[in-house]
């Protein structure tokens, strides 16, 4: 008596085929890493900058001159929020 698959010792049976896995169309997502230091340079900043600004705020005379180390805050929270936004959903480019 033959087997039904119609070939002897099983040389007729076949695996399942896998599909195959799509490759990502556009570039790979943020890393973790990096939006972990944008979002603590995120919040540094805006520390900085508003402890600076309540300082500020009281002190009498001229507040409109930028020391070198608020100028670098707010660079770094410009730059922390063209990171995130897009990573939270808004500022799509």
């Amino acid at each position: 008596m033959e087997n039904s698959d119609g070939g002897g010792g099983g040389r007729g049976l076949r695996e399942p085929r896998q599909p195959p896995v799509p490759e990502p169309d556009g570039p790979p997502g943020p890393s973790r890493y990096a939006t972990k230091f944008f979002t603590v340079l995120l919040f540094a900043s805006i520390y900085l900058l508003s402890r600076r600004w309540r300082q500020k705020s009281g002190a009498p005379g001229p507040s409109d001159a930028f020391t070198p180390s608020e100028i670098a805050a707010t660079v770094s929270l410009i730059a922390s929020l063209f990171y995130l936004l897009p990573n939270l959903g808004f500022l799509k480019w």
